[in-house]
C-alpha cells in the first residue's frame, strides 16, 4: 500500500511539471512587445466567505462532553443553592408534606443532605424550576434543554416518592 502511494505521488509529480513546462513554454516564445504589455485584471470567479465560529458548538466535541464542560462553566459563573449543583437524575423524593395552599417536598441530594422545597424553587444544574408537588404526580421539575438544532425546549421530568 505504502509503495503503490508512492509511485501515485512520483507520477503525479513528473505530470505535473510536464504540463507546468508545456505551460510555460508558449510565453517564452513570444515576442518582447506582447511580454512587456500589462496583464489583465484577473476577477475571483469564487467569492470568498468568511466563517465565524463563535457562539457555535465544537462538532469534534461529544455532546457529553460539551454538556459537562457548560455545566462546569455555569457553575463557577453562578455559585448558588447546593440544589443547583446537581442533576435532577440525581435527586431522591423522600416524603411529600401538604397543607391547605401549599405543598412540600422533601429532598435528598448525592452529598447526603436533605432539602425542604415548594413550587417556584430553582433546583438542577440546567436551571430548572419545580411547578408542581402532589401525591399522585409527584415532584414535576421544568428544564430549558437545547435540542438538536440548537434551540431551547421545555423538558418536564416527574420525579416520583419512592
Amino acid at each position: 500500500m505504502k509503495k503503490a502511494f508512492l509511485l501515485l505521488a512520483g507520477l503525479l509529480i513528473l505530470y505535473g511539471n510536464a504540463v507546468f513546462s508545456e505551460q510555460a513554454a508558449p510565453l517564452a516564445n513570444q515576442p518582447a512587445a506582447v511580454a512587456n504589455q500589462p496583464a489583465a485584471e484577473v476577477k475571483p470567479e469564487k467569492e470568498i466567505v468568511i466563517y465565524n465560529a463563535s457562539g457555535l458548538r465544537d462538532p469534534f466535541l461529544s455532546i457529553i462532553m460539551a454538556a459537562e464542560i457548560e455545566r462546569k462553566i455555569r457553575l463557577t459563573l453562578k455559585p448558588g443553592h447546593p440544589l443547583e449543583e446537581y442533576d435532577i437524575s440525581q435527586f431522591k423524593v423522600i416524603a411529600i408534606i401538604t397543607e391547605k395552599e401549599k405543598n412540600f417536598a422533601e429532598i435528598g441530594l448525592p452529598n447526603g443532605k436533605y432539602y425542604t422545597v415548594s413550587e417556584g424553587r430553582a433546583v438542577g444544574v440546567n436551571a430548572g424550576k419545580i411547578i408542581g408537588i402532589s401525591f399522585k404526580e409527584g415532584v414535576v421539575v421544568r428544564e430549558m434543554k437545547k435540542d438538536y438544532t440548537g434551540k431551547e425546549q421545555p423538558v418536564d421530568t416527574i420525579l416520583k416518592l419512592r
